[in-house]
This record gives C-alpha cells, structure tokens and sequence, in this order.
C-alpha cells in the first residue's frame, strides 16, 4: 500500500459518513520503513489533517479497557502536528489485536476542533480495509496476463499432441468449440499456434470473447454461455482432449484446486481426477480473463479491500501457473508426437 492509496482510503470514509468524529484514528501495520512512509504520507497528504504517529512504545492497544487512555497518548505525542478535523494514523510493526475498538474520550482543551467534548473515538483497522482500483497493483495484473499467454501455449501445444496420437480424442470438445469460420481441426490449430507466436509481450496478453482465436478465448466462451448442470460434461471432453489420465499431479495425486472453483463446484461430484481438473482448470482461466477484463474497465467498478484482491488473484495465479506446468511436463514426458 502506498500513500495516496491510505489518504483516497480516509477521505472516501469520511466523504460517505456524515456523522465523521472530529477524531478519527486509523491503524495500519506496516513491514517496510515506518519513518519513510510517514514522511511521504505527509508530502501526499495536501490540505488533509492527516497526521502518522509511529508506534515505537510497548503495550499500548493492547487492552480494550485502556483503549481511551491510549488514544490519549497518542494525541499528546502528535499535538505539534494536529489541525482542524484530525485522523491519526498509528503506523505499527503487528497487527491491531483488540476486538473492540470503540471509546468515549474527553478532548483536550488543545485539540483543535471541539476542545473539552467527549466523543466517541474508534481505531479502525485499515492494514486490511483499504479499498483499492480493480486495476491495481496488487492484483500483478502482468504476471497474470504472462500466465495465462502460457497457458494457452502449453494447452495447444498439448491438444495437438493427443489429437496427432488419437484424433479421435478431440471430436467431443471440437463440437463444443468450433467457430463457423474454422475449416478444420488442424487448421484452426495452426491458427491458434500462429496468433499466439504474434503476441510481442505476453504481460499485454488479454484474452477475448469477441473472436475466439485461442484455446483459452474458446473455453472461457464456452464457459459462459453453459449451464452449471452441463460443465462436467464439457470438461470431461476437454479431459478427452488433452489425455488428462497422464498429466502428474502433486504426490498426495491431487491436483491443486482454486478457491473459486470450489465455490463452484458442482451438484454432482466429479469421480475421474482429469475430469475434475479441467473443470477447475475451465473455471478458473474464465475468472482470471474476467479479472483481467474488469481491469481494463475498472472505472466502471466500485473499489474492493485490497487483501480480497490480492488474495484472489494470488489463488488465480497459482492454480493457472500449476497446471501450466502440468501441462508443459506431460507434453514433453508423453512420448507423443505431433
């Protein structure tokens, strides 16, 4: 997180509450250099009365019941730098551990906006609330467009594989994503090695629905426009399609699973692990295009919590780079030929 985004953060907050305490005391835990962050907070924060304080002194925040007398000494250390409306940003090595935040406290005759009164003064935690861009950086939106641009190189390259040992193989998903433009089945594997070869900078990569060029642009389509009840079923020939009977998995013999498939797991279970693996596989590159798609028109989506983004991206990230892999190891361990 860096400056601008914690100040954004603060000033929407008070922007929607119109009940925003003359106090406002944020925590925020920080691994990086406290003293350079608060320096820069200061140079970024314009006419806004925000003022960082550093935690430097053991045991405070650390007991509800003395949350008021901590607030209290915060504000005695920051005095010099208060004005006007006040947020006081705690800037900690750990994590904000109390439960409840909330306490009345009685405002310095000093304080800057309603001396004497007491108020009702919360610490709120934003090392996880910070709502960001939905093209922000923390997503590592060209580490996942670089994944996916594999990805669509390791799942041709094996298609073309299996459907050279048994063409057979491919006919159940081949009806599934065919375009009326596409000759033949070895024709439009050309066409998908060749438009893939032409990309420049696969951090650019963004797949579409509009063309349908790629394997991945045909499956995420595909995903799209199937009921829930019938995506076994197309996995299952995408299963067919790439021999998933031989692709190695981890050595418990599971295949890594993304959080948001399971979410989206199917009534009925999935028996065959190949099956199940492209049917994660299916779900998942079809979030990640979403996710990849909705950054490029973020300005059309509200903000999220930063951690949520991170965190779903990372489980994107991971699932797409480990079945890339699977699929890189089984192209060249399978004794296939084109």
């Amino acid at each position: 997180m860096n400056p601008l985004q914690l100040i954004n953060e603060i000033r929407r907050r008070r922007e929607r509450d119109d009940t925003a305490s003359a106090l406002n005391v944020c925590w925020l835990a920080l691994s990086g250099d406290r003293d350079q962050f608060a320096e820069a907070l200061l140079g970024t924060r314009e006419d806004s009365p925000i003022v960082p304080w550093i935690l430097r002194v053991s045991g405070l925040f650390r007991d509800t019941n003395e949350v008021m007398n901590d607030i209290a000494h915060v504000l005695r250390e920051s005095r010099a730098r208060l004005s006007g409306g006040v947020d006081v940003i705690v800037l900690s090595r750990t994590e904000l551990e109390l439960i409840s935040t909330s306490s009345p406290i009685l405002l310095p005759e000093w304080f800057p906006v309603t001396p004497g009164r007491t108020v009702t003064a919360q610490v709120h935690d934003l090392t996880w609330g910070v709502n960001v861009s939905m093209a922000d950086e923390i997503l590592e939106l060209d580490d996942l467009r670089g994944i996916l641009h594999s990805l669509d190189v390791a799942l041709i390259a094996r298609w073309r594989q299996c459907h050279g040992a048994d063409h057979r193989r491919s006919q159940a998903i081949w009806d599934q994503i065919r375009r009326n433009s596409d000759q033949d089945i070895v024709s439009a594997m050309d066409d998908i090695q060749a438009t893939l070869s032409n990309v420049q900078n696969s951090s650019n990569y963004r797949p579409s629905t509009r063309q349908n060029r790629t394997l991945i642009e045909r499956l995420w389509f595909l995903a799209n426009k199937t009921s829930p009840d019938k995506l076994p079923r197309r996995a299952n020939a995408l299963a067919v399609a790439l021999c998933a009977e031989e692709l190695l998995f981890p050595s418990d013999g599971q295949p890594l699973q993304s959080l948001l498939a399971v979410l989206a797991r199917p009534g009925n279970p999935i028996s065959d692990p190949g099956a199940l693996w492209c049917y994660q596989l299916i779900v998942t590159l079809r979030n990640a295009c979403q996710m990849v798609t909705a950054a490029a028109h973020a300005d059309e989506y509200p903000p999220y919590p930063r951690a949520l983004l991170k965190t779903v991206s990372l489980d994107l990230r991971l699932f797409l780079h480990a079945a890339t892999g699977a699929l890189y190891i089984a192209n060249g361990s399978s004794g296939r030929t084109p």
